[in-house]
């Protein structure tokens, strides 16, 4: 869970033993793989093993490891949050400048 000003922004799931299958396809069952299946909201995860994540990235699957997916997914939240936390910072500091100058 990913607090901003403490409220909840954002969620993630991340498998740390797992490799997340970015462009996913009903074909990979068809190579008896069976991942595991995250659903977060109107959206699904694809988590496979290391070994079937190595199988999947010779016939051109896109995989993120978990460490990988963690730093995507709170890179987009970030950004798409800027606003939230930047503008606090920034004033913040700007008050502290005030005070200093006129206690």
């Amino acid at each position: 869970v990913l607090l901003i000003n403490e409220i909840r922004v954002e969620q993630f799931t991340v498998y740390f033993d797992l490799m997340r299958v970015v462009n996913y396809s009903d074909e990979v069952v068809s190579f008896g793989i069976n991942p595991t299946i995250h659903q977060q909201g109107s959206s699904q995860y694809f988590w496979v093993t290391h070994e079937e994540g190595e199988k999947l990235r010779e016939l051109g699957y896109v995989l993120r490891n978990a460490l990988d997916e963690l730093y995507h997914c709170l890179a987009v939240t970030l950004a798409r949050n800027v606003n939230e936390y930047f503008g606090i910072q920034e004033t913040k500091h700007m008050l502290d400048q005030l005070e200093a100058k006129f206690p």
